[in-house]
């Protein structure tokens, strides 16, 4: 996110550790296939364990999630938005910022998840646990990709955070005529998203 938005895709800090050389593009595109491919195997390890967990006592359940699911939770979100965030790459370098925005949602909403399971799982001796995220930092995570997001919705949207509303949201008896002062009212991030996912996707 960062080399994408100080606009460094074309200096030497690539992230060769883990891709090999290869131009910035290819590497997102290397990292989406990564996250792709590993989230189904997290998705069956989740519903094993929660089939497991309906068959366990209360405070059996309740460790099983502390201890095990909450993992699983956190990778399979972190793949889900690190996944995203790579289409909404993919998407902007096509100029398809209303897509690529709805993509950088959907990495912020993933983040998100991760963080409210990290919230459920501070509870008895695991309270106050999680609160010092700084191996993960899922704050500082959800604050980039929600950063990506805005970045994106200037792109296409801006000067007014209208513009997207007008063209792919209102009918179109009233593109063209309504009231500044009651029909112009910018639409939340999350809201505008969600609402353009319906008619984009």
């Amino acid at each position: 996110m960062g080399y994408w938005l100080q606009g460094k895709e074309g200096s030497d800090e690539r992230l060769y550790w883990a891709t090999g050389e290869r131009p910035f593009p290819e590497q997102v595109r290397w990292f989406k296939e990564k996250a792709e491919s590993e989230s189904p195997d997290w998705v069956e390890l989740r519903e094993r364990c929660l089939r497991i967990m309906k068959q366990l006592s209360e405070d059996e359940c309740r460790r099983q999630y502390n201890q095990l699911l909450v993992q699983i939770e956190l990778h399979l979100s972190g793949s889900r938005g690190l996944a995203s965030l790579c289409s909404a790459y993919g998407l902007f370098l096509e100029k398809d910022y209303p897509r690529a925005f709805i993509q950088a949602s959907h990495a912020v909403w993933s983040y998100r998840m991760g963080k409210e399971a990290l919230s459920l799982a501070g509870t008895g001796r695991w309270e106050h646990f999680y609160r010092a995220d700084w191996l993960t930092n899922l704050d500082n995570t959800i604050s980039h990709a929600d950063t990506v997001r805005r970045f994106l919705r200037l792109q296409g949207d801006s000067p007014d955070m209208f513009l997207w509303s007008k063209q792919y949201l209102m009918p179109e008896t009233e593109k063209y005529i309504y009231l500044e002062n009651t029909h112009r009212k910018p639409l939340p991030d999350d809201e505008l998203a969600h609402c353009l996912e319906k008619v984009l996707y």
